[in-house]
């Protein structure tokens, strides 16, 4: 596909792994999330850091656009990998 039409499209797929789980005197919902392009494009971010934060835009054809949220690294026991901050909400 060209044009306008050939976009990604991003699929939020459902919750998994659902469970409460006590930290620090606190209850925590807890889930594994992931979200799929089923579009007719990549989706492609391109971004330059200094620190564990990083400014990113997304890349469409030839043209850029600012992400309004900061990447974030985020290590952890189960993954490293780089977060799009607030891109799924609950």
């Amino acid at each position: 596909m060209r044009g306008a039409s050939a976009l990604p499209d991003l699929d939020q797929a459902a919750p998994f792994g659902v469970a409460v789980v006590g930290r620090r005197g606190r209850r925590l919902l807890v889930f594994g999330s992931a979200v799929d392009n089923v579009g007719a494009a990549p989706l492609v971010v391109d971004g330059k850091r200094a620190s564990d934060v990083m400014r990113a835009t997304q890349l469409v054809g030839t043209r850029r656009y600012a992400l309004a949220t900061p990447l974030r690294f985020v290590r952890s026991q189960t993954h490293r990998h780089w977060h799009l901050a607030h891109f799924e909400r609950y």
